[in-house]
């Protein structure tokens, strides 16, 4: 069996051969992700790269790598199969653009050669290419409906092209169904419901140390991230799901329940406290009638509460700042075809812009940066390949110096301390998860850690307080018995087919502490059996 587990880095996965007879598993290739074994187990495909946005086949023992695509800048791979005569590799592939995300199912020829596209929408989790030549997929619903996934079905010829148009299978609602596989007969199927969830946690800091024992803030079960506080320290902004769609919440810290903020249809996400601590501004990603992403839309609401007003429209994947000292707000955007990350200052009453600077970097890595107090200086991580250093930017000149981590360090969010002598940052590589702090003169000191990954950093302006979001990753694996009708028209032929794809990560072969078995009602036709576990959110396939 082949399996995604951590690589020799810590900073990315790899590829581990693991015998079902027992043994020591043997790793494969490193920075590698997401694998899929040939039908005559001669060969492996995978995705490679750290910022997945190649495919490679190597042999059965990891000889003979070879790349086989590579992913335009800004796209990557999130699934490969191989197609079940072992001609062609499939794979889905996630295309960002400035106004929406597009993902595709294609293939392409083993030898190499044209792609070819089988299916494109907004949101395809998984798919499995059945022996008599049809594709079954997952695929998000739309609108209001988004939480939900359904199995659809396809067939296609031996090319890899589409014959028959998309047939739904499934209505079900409250699901997440990934990384799909089946039964050698085609009467089950598996698949894999997977997420982590985000708490948001408070500790109290004192000269860039923390406190005893960080605290649960916010105890609802859902996504909760730590945006902004207000400029006494003494209450903090964040946006949560809670409520099936992102809206904005207040919280004081002696506060056992948060307060609505911004509530309405759509996203309202990262709200910041503007320099005079008059307006919350904040990013609204209403949906349009038909489910398309409407763009980015800045927004600005009374920090007492009343009607929002639009300040600006920006590109999908803008952020803003705003500095504590200085009336200054700056705005982050991705421009992603020339891969930079353009910063341009605002007028929050105005809404009225001027570019500042150009940054080139892998935007696939997701940067993420903070505004120093004075608002002249940028502080960025995730920057392409440099994923243990602080990049500082003079957004008035371009220059800049790096300040670095230990190298195996995988900084994924910063913030700058209130004297603006240091940075408190997240690590969250593949073997470790801890809050850092950083100072100006390159000293790292480690101020926590726990065994599951954290984000998000945000320092009060009064420094004596740090919140921060701890992940918790959760897999569900279930089997459904496909209905008979749909099972005989997909049943394999000779019984060689193997199945072969190992799609799940690493932490799903720890999936073995709690079984239990359910039944679907029977207009179905499904038995699931599940099996739940927690386990660390790493970087893993």
């Amino acid at each position: 069996m082949a399996a995604v587990g951590p690589g020799e880095s810590a900073q990315t996965t790899g590829i581990w051969a693991i015998s079902i007879l027992g043994g020591s598993p043997r790793k494969l290739r490193d920075d590698a992700g997401r694998a899929s074994v040939s039908p005559s187990g001669a060969q492996i495909a995978y995705i490679g790269g750290r910022s997945q946005a190649e495919i490679w086949i190597m042999g059965a023992d990891g000889e003979n790598p070879r790349k086989l695509l590579q992913a335009a800048p800004g796209d990557r791979f999130l699934q490969v199969q191989w197609s079940p005569d072992g001609n062609r590799i499939a794979y889905i592939k996630l295309h960002n653009d400035d106004e929406k995300s597009q993902t595709t199912i294609e293939t392409v020829p083993v030898s190499g050669g044209v792609s070819a596209t089988i299916l494109a929408g907004p949101s395809l989790g998984s798919f499995w290419w059945f022996s008599d030549d049809r594709i079954i997929y997952s695929a998000v619903e739309p609108a209001p409906n988004s939480s939900d996934m359904n199995l659809w079905q396809i067939r296609v010829d031996r090319t890899g092209g589409k014959v028959s148009a998309p047939k739904r299978i499934t209505t079900w609602a409250g699901v997440s169904l990934l990384d799909l596989s089946a039964s050698a007969d085609g009467k089950r199927l598996m698949v894999v419901k997977a997420g982590f969830q985000r708490d948001l946690y408070v500790a109290e800091v004192r000269k860039h140390r923390i406190l005893g024992t960080p605290r649960r803030f916010t105890l609802e079960g859902r996504d909760e991230i730590p945006s902004s506080w207000t400029p006494d320290g003494q209450r903090l902004f964040f946006y949560s799901n809670r409520n099936g769609n992102w809206d904005i919440f207040r919280q004081g810290l002696q506060e056992r329940r948060a307060q609505d903020f911004i509530l309405k249809p759509g996203d309202q996400i990262e709200p910041r406290v503007s320099p005079d601590a008059r307006w919350v501004l904040y990013w609204d990603s209403a949906e349009t009638d038909q489910g398309k992403a409407a763009g980015m839309r800045l927004m600005r609401v009374p920090i007492s509460g009343g009607a929002p007003e639009p300040v600006l429209q920006a590109t999908q994947g803008a952020v803003i700042h705003c500095s504590r000292g200085h009336p200054r707000c700056v705005l982050s955007e991705p421009d992603r075809g020339n891969g930079e990350l353009v910063f341009s200052i605002f007028d929050p009453a105005s809404g009225k812009k001027d570019e500042l600077i150009r940054i080139a970097t892998d935007l696939a890595s997701s940067p993420s940066w903070d505004l120093s107090s004075d608002g002249l200086t940028a502080a960025v991580v995730a920057l392409g390949n440099h994923q243990d250093c602080i990049r500082l930017v003079n957004l008035e000149t371009g220059s800049g110096h790096a300040v670095c981590a230990d190298q195996s360090a995988q900084l994924s969010g910063v913030s700058w301390s209130a004297d603006g002598n240091g940075w408190f940052v997240t690590d969250s590589s593949v073997r470790k998860a801890a809050i850092l702090y950083i100072s100006s003169d390159g000293q790292v000191s480690q101020l926590w850690t726990t065994s599951t990954a954290v984000g998000a950093p945000l320092a009060s302006p009064e420094g004596t307080s740090i919140a921060f979001t701890v992940s918790s990753w959760v897999r569900t694996a279930r089997f459904f018995a496909l209905p008979t009708s749909i099972a005989a028209r997909m049943r394999f032929t000779g019984g060689r087919h193997k199945s072969s794809s190992f799609h799940a990560a690493w932490p799903q072969l720890l999936l073995k502490r709690k079984r239990r078995f359910l039944q679907f009602d029977s207009h179905t036709e499904a038995w699931e059996a599940e099996t739940k576990c927690r386990t660390r959110q790493r970087s893993y396939g």
